[in-house]
């Protein structure tokens, strides 16, 4: 029987954490607004508070409602952006031969940017036709050398079809465990005949599978539907899209190793109104929280994994005019109104409803409408730790709390115990643990005394000590300064906040 167990190491206090690759740190979008979170800055919000690592506000190429995609390098540096029609390079200029891409800037999601697998220098266009305008365009793709052009890059191939019928406004990328390999998602909803199918193609080194795998359910919704954005979750294990005006939310299992889509839902996440429009998504770090705007009327929803799967539905109104929004390198979610240049942050995703939202007003420096960029939702899992790359950072001296989360199905192997080790050559390191919570957890807290750079591991084992996972995290400890704060107020909790010392 094929083991099915995953493990979430989560840091809970005092960590500054590393999550997403820096490919995505370029954002164009709307009427020549953008963002960049290679360059950041400390800023106040509407209500006079201090937010550290603000992204800068900059003007961009893209001038566009809707669909709109980028991609920068691993150094956090532009590489191109695009509206599905027209392609830009890393000095917002059009590439040679970079106009006249079958996709659209009025699909909702007009297209993705993948690497090619097997060449760091060459990445697929992949592009997106708008159901209104242009529905037989379907999906293309098309090929940009980052050689060419003095480096700058150029269209070398384009418009290659990879499926020309009509097709919904969605695309999504995640790359495949360990390889340089990708899928490529698109999800359909045939209104004559109530089927809902997701495809999948596959993308190695010689090119995009012929024919997509397709999974399909019946879905007996009596109102037209067009799909919202598609978003996977950074592990790749799950997808989430609202389906328009009726406010279904689509959701399903996903295996990032063979490409198998299970377990495909459709649920009304919540009551319509006659001008409601269930549009963009998106998923905490873990997966396990979800949040949803209805893009007609300026609302953003939160619901979690389980609620959305299951019943009872319990949808929050989070009470902020979200027309879109889009987790970044940094963890946070980010928002747009449409019609404003007003920016929101969701500054911890992970407390669901009750996560501290924060209003930037006239942030950015254009108008928005309806989109933010699309990117394969893999760029935004952490970094791993093969690179020797210590994705947070901790106090010396302080005590700080670990928690060890499984996520299993009912086929997954019998667990019984877990042995912890921080790192470090104290006594009390190794642990070794039998204990659970009903929710499948563990929490330890831990002091490092001397600087330095650790790797905490923690083992999963069954009742006849056969090891099961092997979970990993570099961490970073460093020494620390507490500044002496005169407004610092406690309220009966007995916190302070820690500055890290560069």
């Amino acid at each position: 029987m094929k083991r099915t167990i995953s493990i979430l190491l989560l840091i809970l206090f005092s960590a500054v954490y590393c999550f997403g690759q820096k490919e995505t740190n370029y954002w164009f979008f709307g009427h020549n607004a953008g963002l960049n979170f290679s360059k950041l800055q400390s800023i106040r919000d509407d209500s006079d508070s201090w937010t550290n690592d603000m992204p800068v506000a900059l003007s961009g190429p893209i001038k566009s409602s809707y669909g709109c995609f980028s991609l920068a390098d691993a150094n956090g540096d532009l590489l191109m952006s695009s509206d599905g029609a027209k392609v830009y390079n890393k000095n917002n200029k059009r590439m040679p031969n970079g106009s006249g891409l079958k996709g659209s800037s009025l699909a909702t999601q007009s297209g993705i940017i993948i690497p090619m697998p097997g060449n760091d220098f060459k990445y697929y266009l992949v592009t997106v036709g708008s159901k209104a305008k242009n529905p037989q365009d379907g999906i293309n793709y098309s090929i940009v050398d980052m050689t060419a052009d003095g480096g700058l890059g150029d269209v070398i191939e384009k418009n290659k079809p990879l499926y020309n019928v009509s097709t919904d406004e969605n695309i999504a990328s995640v790359r495949k465990p360990d390889t340089d390999d990708y899928w490529l998602i698109h999800g359909e909803y045939n209104n004559s005949t109530q089927k809902l199918t997701v495809y999948v193609w596959e993308l190695t080194s010689s090119g995009f599978s012929a024919i997509p795998k397709k999974y399909s359910i019946h879905v007996n919704i009596l109102t037209s539907v067009q799909f919202g954005y598609l978003k996977f979750s950074s592990d790749a294990t799950r997808f989430v899209s609202p389906l328009g005006s009726n406010n279904f939310v689509l959701s399903g299992v996903f295996n990032p190793n063979t490409g198998e889509v299970n377990d495909i839902r459709c649920r009304q996440a919540w009551s319509p109104s006659s001008s409601s429009n269930a549009y963009s998504v998106e998923f905490s770090f873990s997966g396990e929280q979800i949040f949803l705007t209805d893009s007609n009327n300026k609302k953003g929803y939160h619901i979690t994994w389980d609620n959305l799967r299951n019943t009872p539905l319990n949808v929050t109104d989070i009470n902020f005019p979200l027309t879109n929004i889009q987790i970044a390198s940094d963890g946070r979610i980010y928002g747009i109104e449409k019609d404003t240049r007003n920016l929101y942050v969701i500054m911890e995703p992970e407390k669901g409803a009750l996560s501290d939202i924060r209003k930037f007003s006239n942030f950015l420096t254009k108008r928005v409408g309806f989109g933010l960029p699309t990117f394969a939702s893999t760029w935004f899992a952490p970094n791993s730790n093969e690179d020797n790359v210590f994705c947070a950072t901790f106090c010396m001296n302080m005590e700080h709390e670990f928690t060890f989360e499984i996520k299993k199905d009912a086929n997954a192997d019998n667990l019984s115990y877990t042995i912890w080790n921080f790192g470090d050559d104290k006594e009390n390191c190794i642990i070794k643990d039998y204990d659970f919570t009903p929710d499948n957890k563990q929490a330890h807290k831990y002091t490092y005394t001397c600087p330095g750079k650790y790797t905490i591991t923690v083992r999963s084992y069954d009742d006849k000590d056969k090891l099961l996972e092997t979970q990993t995290m570099g961490i970073e400890v460093r020494p620390c300064v507490l500044p002496l704060n005169p407004n610092i107020h406690l309220n009966g909790v007995n916190s302070i906040s820690v500055y890290r010392a560069e």
